[in-house]
């Protein structure tokens, strides 16, 4: 018998082991890898559907501000926006300059705004955690369809989850005055 062609038990190395453990750490790095990729589209998908939701919640509330002013339940009296103050502003062009904002674009206006989560509707409430709105009166106006018209803008500013994803929206409406 020939016993060159044997491989002997001397002259083998154990390639098997380093090739596992070399295979075994790229499978770790990939698994990693597609555990964080797969957190950051739930951490995107998220994000997208509060924002969403936080924009839902902006139109209603406009929507919600527009039927309390046409059916009364806000007031539309002058003397309520000549005050100025908690949500309600009178606009004269001789009131604001550059170094005054109007009251939508100011901190301090939004600080005493009109706080109404219910305005938002009863679905964000899980999502919203702020829902104002300020109303402006303007001057008046008369439109040929609807006659002498009291003018609002209202404006809402929400804010998602701890604050995180306002939305402000603005709308323009008509109130006719009825003789």
């Amino acid at each position: 018998m020939n016993t060159r062609h044997r491989p002997s038990q001397r002259r083998q190395k154990g390639i098997v082991l380093p090739v596992v453990l070399i295979m075994l750490l790229v499978m770790t790095i990939s698994s990693v890898v597609i555990v964080e990729q797969i957190s950051s589209q739930t951490r995107m998908a998220t994000n997208t559907q509060v924002q969403q939701i936080t924009l839902q919640a902006a139109e209603t509330a406009l929507r919600t501000v527009s039927n309390r002013l046409f059916t009364g339940a806000i007031s539309s009296a002058t003397s309520t926006y000549v005050a100025d103050a908690n949500g309600y502003y009178f606009y004269s062009p001789s009131s604001y300059s550059s170094s005054t904002p109007l009251p939508w674009n100011s901190t301090t206006a939004w600080s005493t705004a009109q706080s109404d989560t219910t305005a938002c509707g009863s679905l964000s409430s899980q999502v919203i955690s702020s829902c104002k709105y300020m109303i402006e009166m303007l001057p008046q106006i008369t439109s040929p369809v609807l006659g002498r018209c009291n003018v609002f803008r209202i404006t809402v500013q929400v804010a998602g989850p701890s604050n995180h994803g306002q939305v402000m929206l603005q709308t323009i409406y008509l109130l006719p005055i009825l003789a």
